[in-house]
């Protein structure tokens, strides 16, 4: 069972590892040190390379430009992502850095508060 936070974990894709216009999925849910805390509701995507890059989520689509950085700490249910190179010249040229969590921020504390809800329903975005 899923804690109301947990550790951050952190998944790199090395320069040229991202082939032109492919994609990496995860699947947090099955791989074998995340599965234990899966859902997430907290991400953060550095992109360090040339190449914009495409990442889906839920029902959340970001594209992320060179040398961006990408956050979304209301992305809740998160279990898999993707990260497609939306390049049609060139792999990734740097590394994309990707960091997930489950953090209770000050909002679902106030929501839990004045609606009575659970906080580990509401940090995962079930109310």
């Amino acid at each position: 069972m899923a804690t109301l936070r947990s550790r951050r974990f952190y998944e790199t894709l090395e320069a040229g590892e991202l082939a032109v216009a492919s994609s990496v999925f995860y699947n947090f849910s099955t791989d074998a040190k995340t599965a234990d805390e899966v859902p997430f509701n907290n991400i953060l995507i550095r992109n360090f390379s040339l190449q914009r890059i495409k990442v889906s989520y839920n029902d959340t689509i970001a594209i992320i430009g060179a040398n961006e950085i990408y956050s979304d700490d209301s992305a809740y249910g998160l279990r898999n992502l993707t990260v497609e190179n939306t390049s049609t010249t060139d792999a990734n040229s740097d590394i994309i850095f990707i960091q997930i969590s489950r953090v209770v921020t000050s909002n679902a504390a106030i929501i839990a508060d004045v609606t009575g809800q659970n906080i580990y329903d509401v940090a995962n975005g079930a109310v």
